[in-house]
């Protein structure tokens, strides 16, 4: 099946946007590259940046994957990880240069993809919060700070992680295995 316009322009420009950066990449290189007038692409497009508005959005719910991969899982803190694996994944799959662009467009612009849907994001904090408690009951972690200031921070970490990991570009060996780390030391997790 061949694919539409609008996902070939999809397609093509993900891929320029990954090999040259967003701002490398102008509206002419994309319909050079796939074949179409300035008249087709503005048809299905307002501009470059609205190709991203899939990536705005990071997984928030969580899924029957997520349970699924929590219900594998022996301890409360490889349960709490297994529910931040798929928003990490969504930022290493997007790659840094769209993933910088994301963070541009939501500084200029809130395209709200670090503030999910406050009762989607209540249920997924509640359960963190209840693992982190799980976690200390259990001696699985040194911090006995308040749970719900942990959540605050794993969060706060993880973001800032991410900035890091798109403005010094390839300084992390692998984005999840350093915000795992990272959060292992907040936590104080007992190998």
């Amino acid at each position: 099946m061949e694919k539409s316009t609008k996902q070939q322009i999809i397609d093509v420009a993900i891929k320029l946007f990954n090999d040259q950066g967003f701002s490398k990449v102008s509206v002419n290189e994309i319909i050079e590259k796939v074949g179409i007038s300035k008249r087709t692409f503005y048809y299905h497009f307002k501009s470059k940046e609205e190709i991203l508005k899939d990536f705005y959005k990071i997984p928030s719910e969580i899924t029957v994957l997520m349970l699924e991969a929590m219900l594998d899982k022996e301890t409360n803190v490889e349960k709490l990880f297994a529910l931040y694996r798929p928003r990490i994944q969504h930022f290493t799959n997007t790659g840094q240069n769209i993933s910088k662009q994301i963070i541009i467009s939501n500084l200029k612009d809130n395209k709200g993809t670090f503030k999910s849907n406050k009762e989607k994001r209540q249920k997924i904090r509640l359960v963190e919060i209840d693992l982190i408690k799980k976690a200390q009951a259990g001696n699985e972690i040194e911090n006995m700070s308040n749970p719900e200031d942990l959540v605050d921070i794993l969060l706060s970490s993880m973001i800032g992680t991410i900035v890091l990991w798109v403005i010094q570009e390839n300084n992390f060996d692998s984005l999840l295995s350093k915000i795992e780390k990272d959060a292992k030391i907040i936590l104080g997790v007992i190998d």
